[in-house]
């Protein structure tokens, strides 16, 4: 018997108040997540919005506190370091949780 395979946003959104309190802790904002062609692949891609007093390790610390919730690997974009060509196509697919 094969185990069920659930998408990214669903794996998100049944920890999605932890998510978003770990968010908060570590100044994460607007936490969306990037739908994925293939997500048996193993981990799930966040597009996410960091205040601007916050630094990397901040980002790193959330990248590693939601992969342990989730049991996961988690890759987080900051959406405010990408291009502006690039950041609208990916706003354009990503799912708010």
């Amino acid at each position: 018997m094969r185990a069920a395979t659930f998408s990214p946003v669903e794996i998100v959104r049944t920890k999605r108040r932890d998510v978003l309190n770990l968010a908060s802790e570590n100044g994460v904002q607007n936490v969306r997540v990037l739908p994925h062609p293939h997500p048996t692949d193993g981990y799930i891609q966040l597009l996410v919005d960091m205040d601007e007093a916050r630094s990397l390790f901040d980002r790193i610390a959330f990248i590693q506190e939601v992969s342990d919730l989730l049991a996961v690997e988690v890759h987080a974009f900051d959406g405010g370091g990408l291009d502006p060509r690039f950041r609208r196509t990916m706003e354009s697919e990503a799912i708010a949780l």
